[in-house]
Order: C-alpha cells, then structure tokens, then sequence
C-alpha cells in the first residue's frame, strides 16, 4: 500500500496514553465491506467498482485468497489515470498491504500507521484472516475526537 499520509504533525497531537484508545476496537471504526478487484482489472473497471459503492478504495486481491496484496485508493487511480488508460489494477506502484486484525485497539492502528507512514490499513477477520474492511486515519481521528467528547477544550 502506498504511503499516503497527511502531515507527520497529525500524529503527534494524537494523545496516544489515552486509555480509551486501548479499549476502541478496530472493528468499532473500520469501513465495513470494501469492494474488491482483481489485479488483471482495468481503471475502468476499478473506477466503476469505486462509483458504484462510492467506496474511496478498492482492495486489490493478490494471489493468495486470504491476503489482499494492495489497497488502491481513488488517489492512486486518478494517478495512474493521468499516466494511462491501458494500466491494469495490479500495474498501478503500490507498496504490500497494511492489514491488522479487527479485535485490535485503535491505539495498534494509530501506531501501525505512524510507523509506515500510512493513512490507511486492510482490515482482517481474526478467525479467517479474510478482509472485512478498511481503517483509515480520518476513522482513527473520529473515535479520538468521540471518545474525548467528556474532555475539556482547551
């Protein structure tokens, strides 16, 4: 997965000894049902999978069935757009997926992307490993902000 991060200072206003961030599950903030594509799928294709769920994203299935191999996002189509029409899917340069499981805590999300410089994960079932969903770093943000709505601003 291509590393799409927003700016590094984002990270560090994240108060990450928070506690609620421990007990936030992935699963309570991921986007559920990500569509899928094949590698050998056309931009075309991509896009209109991407229009017909309004989905910002599209997991690439790479060639085990339990490990997507990429998430390509509307960001990278638009590139690869701007290149070519002939690109296929599993042309476009994506780095390997990011994935981590849905019982996991915001926190080992939030973590995981600070580390890869990344603003989005694959999410995995834990009991078949198959993908379930997307978390991105808006999503991480959003339960931040929720779970210290009891905070006074400042």
């Amino acid at each position: 997965m291509a590393a799409r991060a927003g700016p590094l200072m984002l990270w560090t206003m994240l108060d990450l000894n928070s506690d609620a961030m421990d007990r936030v599950r992935v699963s309570d903030c991921m986007r559920a049902g990500v569509p899928t594509c094949d590698a050998r799928a056309s931009l075309h294709q991509v896009a209109a999978t991407m229009s017909a769920h309004r989905a910002p994203a599209v997991i690439v299935r790479g060639p085990q069935p339990k490990r997507p191999s990429s998430l390509l996002t509307d960001v990278d189509v638009i590139a690869a757009i701007a290149l070519s029409d002939e690109i296929t899917a599993g042309e476009v340069p994506l780095e390997d997926a990011l994935t981590i499981a849905c019982t996991r805590s915001i926190r080992d999300a939030a973590q995981l992307m600070a580390e890869h410089r990344a603003s989005d994960l694959i999410v995995l079932d834990d009991a078949s490993g198959h993908p379930v969903g997307v978390i991105s770093a808006t999503d991480i943000i959003d339960a931040y902000v929720a779970v210290g709505a009891d905070q006074p601003e400042t």
